[in-house]
């Protein structure tokens, strides 16, 4: 609560933040930047970009988009009262175990008739939160990363998803509490599925239908896509993207995240959870 008052404090003493303002489009133009906001122009010598990751959906999902099949990231904004309904979770990352845990917490009243929960890989794994995990968050273990091959930083990268990707000790002991009493009390149905992937949904005028794994087949009336982020080039900048090198749909960047021209441009874009 302090850092919020904090925050609305700092914001409210300055004039150059500006909300509900979405950015349009970024061109260059000789020797500067142009970003059109709200039909505006402010010319600019850099550009940060911050424009966060993009919601993952599987390709066969996004057509049933709705209240009753939405990605993880809009649960509280979609989430109703699930009594009597059967529920299905993808995912076993930190945001699907949390709505898990939610979900568990509800009163009697509210639960779900039956849970599924679909998880990718064999275990669920733990986040790795100690000091020396930590140490992999400096800039001088960036330096490092920069100064290696593709090859070499794609084997570090899997070795370290944990650091980053893992789910809290302290939500899976939760977790796992809330189901043994659900063993004591069978409140509700719950089946988990690993080593399961979601291969293709179909719907009635009821129901959905999960196909998982190939061979097998999940109906319910929820599901909630705990399918994770990607980064995605901002439409706003598309039209200048074509200046910069990319790899596999990327920007790539130099040791400083800055996107790197093909030609002499003055001034830098620099680029934040896209590298």
């Amino acid at each position: 609560k302090e850092f919020e008052d904090y925050l609305k404090w700092a914001v409210s003493k300055l004039d150059n933040l500006h909300f509900n303002s979405p950015v349009e489009d970024i061109s260059y133009n000789e020797n500067h930047f142009e970003i059109k906001v709200n039909n505006q122009i402010y010319k600019s010598k850099n550009v940060l970009m911050g424009a966060g990751l993009t919601a993952k959906i599987p390709e066969f999902c996004r057509e049933y988009i709705s209240s009753s099949c939405f990605h993880s990231s809009q649960f509280l904004k979609e989430y109703n009262n699930y009594s009597g309904k059967i529920v299905t979770i993808i995912g076993g990352g930190q945001s699907s175990c949390e709505i898990l845990k939610f979900i568990l917490e509800q009163d009697e009243d509210k639960l779900p008739s039956k849970i599924n929960w679909v998880i990718r890989s064999h275990k669920l794994n733990v986040l790795e939160n100690t000091p020396f995990a930590n140490e992999l968050y400096t800039p001088n273990y960036s330096q490092f990363i920069y100064s290696l091959d593709t090859e070499t930083k794609d084997k570090l990268f899997k070795e370290q998803k944990s650091t980053s990707d893992g789910v809290s000790e302290e939500t899976l002991n939760e977790i796992y509490d809330l189901l043994y009493q659900n063993e004591l009390h069978k409140t509700f149905e719950i089946s988990i599925y690993n080593d399961s992937s979601l291969n293709n949904v179909e719907k009635n005028d009821k129901s959905y239908f999960l196909n998982i794994n190939e061979d097998l087949t999940i109906e319910t009336d929820i599901i909630v896509l705990g399918t994770g982020f990607e980064y995605k080039i901002p439409k706003c900048i598309s039209n200048l993207s074509n200046l910069y090198e990319t790899e596999n749909g990327v920007f790539k960047v130099d040791e400083l995240y800055r996107l790197i021209p093909k030609t002499d441009i003055e001034g830098s874009i620099f680029i934040h959870n896209g590298a």
